[in-house]
């Protein structure tokens, strides 16, 4: 089983639906403006709300067990990350920089706790301002793919849960809520910050 995860988890369909999902997320235009108050105040409001729904997502499906199990990986991250990636255009657009939010950034954002070594690269943090570097739709897709590998790992640790079913739901619900604040405080930590845009791609990762 845990090799058909690790396979499943690393193949290019993987990596081509969640670009699709991230450019998807792009096309996403917030219902939220730029406030004039403290955008920290409404960002926590929405970070509790797709806490708790992705919180909910992740430990309902959690609850199948054995080989059936295996297929309910995808659906639950792609619904997390799409709650996630909203979530941070909607954070940008309380600061006024909606405009500004790149698959780069959306990248960074949702995938800085997994896998920052290897999305480190995709911007440069210089105290006051945040300067993004654009990449190569090939860049993207071999940081995915190591991502993938990342993400296999860590799902075959978590499927010993799985003969747990209440235990390992609560837990699991438990962490994918605690994952979505740290992509909350992340995107607040950038989106407060200036933000610039660096000429030139990256054509390869490391």
């Amino acid at each position: 089983r845990n090799l058909i995860l690790t396979y499943f988890m690393a193949t290019d369909s993987f990596t081509e639906r969640v670009f699709d999902l991230i450019t998807g997320i792009e096309a996403y235009h917030s219902p939220y403006a730029e406030t004039v108050g403290d955008p920290l105040e409404i960002a926590e409001e929405l970070t509790k709300s797709a806490a708790l729904k992705t919180a909910g997502i992740s430990a309902g499906l959690s609850l199948p067990t054995g080989l059936f199990s295996i297929f309910t990986i995808l659906p639950e991250l792609f619904m997390v990350y799409r709650i996630q990636g909203h979530l941070i255009k909607d954070i940008a657009s309380l600061y006024g920089k909606e405009a500004l939010v790149t698959k780069e950034l959306l990248i960074y954002c949702m995938f800085k706790q997994t896998s920052l070594h290897l999305v480190e690269r995709l911007l440069e943090d210089v105290g006051t301002k945040i300067i993004i570097r654009p990449t190569t739709i090939r860049f993207v897709e071999s940081i995915l793919q190591k991502i993938g590998l990342n993400l296999s790992k860590k799902l075959i640790r978590s499927q010993l849960l799985k003969w747990l079913p209440l235990l390992g739901a609560a837990l699991t619900g438990g962490l994918t809520y605690l994952d979505t604040k740290y992509v909350s405080a992340t995107a607040v930590g950038i989106f407060g910050k200036d933000i610039l845009v660096e000429s030139g791609e990256i054509n390869q990762a490391e």
